[in-house]
């Protein structure tokens, strides 16, 4: 089967969506050093055929 997984990450702070949403993960605060900041994803199964995307969300200060 498949498993979806959403994460927003921001400057400070990160939250992890799946199930549809039914589920979610906030990560208050992330570490001030950018290199710090790593996200992996691990199965006791294994993934066969991992995908992955990224988009850059345009920031909400900057329209004001």
């Amino acid at each position: 089967g498949r498993f979806a997984v959403t994460v927003y990450l921001d400057r400070g702070c990160a939250e992890i969506f799946s199930s549809d949403g039914l589920r979610m993960l906030p990560i208050p605060d992330l570490p001030s050093d950018p290199t710090k900041r790593k996200l992996s994803v691990l199965s006791s199964r294994g993934l066969a055929n991992p995908a992955f995307s990224a988009w850059r969300l345009k920031s909400i200060w900057l329209q004001m």
